[in-house]
């Protein structure tokens, strides 16, 4: 046998090894179900946003994802990308914040049509590899339902770390229209409507199942560039609150120069409006040369006001367009897209055997015992602890032992105000918004656990999030983050991870 034929058997042996891993076996006795909460990061358009992923694993994994709203069925996509992490040191991606994933879920789930594949990283060529073995996506009651194969085999620790990002999508198309030129003039770029006379193209208005919902085109020419302005029914907002988000619409305008509608469109632009929390962007997506060479050209002429207003140059089909009369078939259609990540960073930690919160004794000053008090059938002891599993609520105004290296900064009156992690501080907002940072600590045979808000509400927080999501946890230092939905009341949804460190 050659070195070649050698070679070929030795790889094909490891692609049998791979796929083998995660055939489907018969189903192993249920271990529960984990649910994450994220907190609503787009007020404007719950549908797209992630509110809980609820995990449980009998062989097969099982992720379901629920969103704040109903999503619209008829256009709504959900892509995503899963990663699993075998928990196993210097294995999996080298770097970045999917560091130490060892397989990928890849999916695209909508009424129409489902995909989903089952990858795994390769570490001597650096990259993914698709297995034979295959996963199932569904949309099931405005939910997402995520399976895998079987997959003991591949976590004999019985333990494994997840984290999801998701791409939710809904698109709002405007009906073609004929549209004639007539040299009224250039539009002033302002994202008003003051230069336009009457709608081109009205869309049905108040659709209750889109998420996104695009009303009105308005179009002037001044016979070298159409200027259009496109009309949302709730506003062009950036009302992130979230960590990680990213909300993007594309903009595309088509141009049927022939008015052949059986050959497609003769021009076509897009434009990029994104918004995050650190601010917006809006430009024209390089869907041509110029815009390539030269990414300035993007923004100039680009506007986002009331409305979302550009312009589109015709030279290239204007010839065609002047040879039919000076008229052209017109249409716009509207992509909405929501990026959500599970959690904001690090990993969510599943283990087959698990603490749950029952086996905790809580302690801290009475102001924040006093205020949690209602919990207490949450964990073994409340207001006392000798135990070796224990929680500390408090941070540096009422606990002089407190030590955790997230730093908590005062206001100019000496009070405690906020958080630091990085170059960045998070501001409390009391009642409002708070955070908090929860430090796990193994120390022998125990668990030991502060936590800590800025003020008293996110010291709340802290305990409610732990009652939750105790099995979830391992050793490291969590940034908590706590916004209101305007009830004043301290919920388990509205409460997010903004950072993990040392898990």
């Amino acid at each position: 046998m050659g070195d070649s034929t050698k070679a070929s058997w030795k790889l094909l042996a490891i692609v049998i090894t791979l796929a083998v891993v995660l055939i489907p076996l018969p189903h192993l006795s249920a271990q529960g179900t984990l649910t994450w909460y994220d907190p609503l990061e787009e007020p404007q358009l719950p549908q797209l946003d992630v509110k809980a992923m609820h995990i449980s694993w009998n062989g097969n994994i099982t992720l379901a994802f629920e969103f704040y709203g109903t999503p619209s069925v008829e256009n709504f996509t959900v892509i995503g990308n899963v990663y699993l992490d075998r928990l196993v040191e210097g294995e999996g991606v080298p770097e970045g914040d999917v560091k130490g994933a060892d397989y990928r879920l890849v999916f695209s789930v909508n009424p129409n049509r489902t995909a989903c594949s089952v990858q795994r990283f390769n570490s001597l060529k650096n990259g993914w590899d698709t297995l034979a073995a295959a996963c199932w996506v569904r949309m099931e009651g405005g939910r997402v339902i995520l399976t895998t194969p079987n997959v003991t085999a591949a976590f004999p620790k019985g333990e494994f770390g997840v984290k999801a990002y998701m791409w939710m999508v809904e698109r709002d198309d405007f009906d073609w229209v004929t549209y004639k030129l007539k040299k009224e003039g250039a539009a002033k770029i302002d994202g008003k409507l003051g230069d336009y006379g009457a709608p081109t193209i009205l869309d049905p208005v108040g659709d209750a199942d889109r998420v996104a919902d695009y009303k009105e085109l308005y179009v002037k020419d001044d016979f070298y560039r159409i200027y259009f302005a496109i009309v949302p029914v709730d506003g062009l907002g950036c009302n992130l609150r979230g960590y990680g988000a990213r909300l993007e619409r594309f903009f595309n305008i088509y141009v049927d120069a022939d008015l052949n509608r059986s050959n497609g469109h003769e021009l076509w632009e897009s434009y990029l409006y994104r918004c995050n929390l650190t601010g917006r962007m809006w430009e024209r997506l390089p869907t041509k040369a110029i815009y390539v060479s030269n990414p300035a050209l993007r923004r100039k002429g680009v506007m986002v006001g009331d409305v979302f207003e550009s312009y589109v140059y015709l030279g290239p089909v204007r010839r065609q367009i002047v040879d039919h009369g000076k008229q052209f078939g017109l249409r716009a259609s509207v992509v909405t897209r929501l990026m959500d990540a599970i959690p904001d960073s690090g990993w969510l930690i599943y283990r087959k055997d698990h603490l749950s919160s029952s086996s905790f004794e809580v302690t801290g000053p009475d102001v924040d015992i006093s205020m949690s008090k209602d919990l207490s059938d949450r964990f073994k002891a409340f207001g006392k602890a000798s135990g070796l599993y224990r929680i500390t609520l408090g941070g540096p105004a009422v606990n002089p032992s407190y030590g955790e290296p997230v730093k908590f900064v005062k206001g100019e009156n000496g009070l405690f105000y906020g958080v630091e992690i990085g170059n960045t501080t998070y501001w409390a907002s009391y009642g409002r918004r708070d955070f908090a940072v929860v430090g796990i600590h193994e120390a022998g045979e125990g668990i030991y656990i502060t936590a800590a808000g800025v003020t008293r509400f996110g010291t709340r927080a802290a305990l409610i999030w732990l009652s939750e999501n105790m099995p979830l946890l391992k050793e490291g230092i969590y940034v908590l983050s706590w916004i209101d939905d305007g009830d004043g009341k301290v919920e388990i949804s509205e409460i997010g991870v903004v950072t993990v460190e040392g898990s």
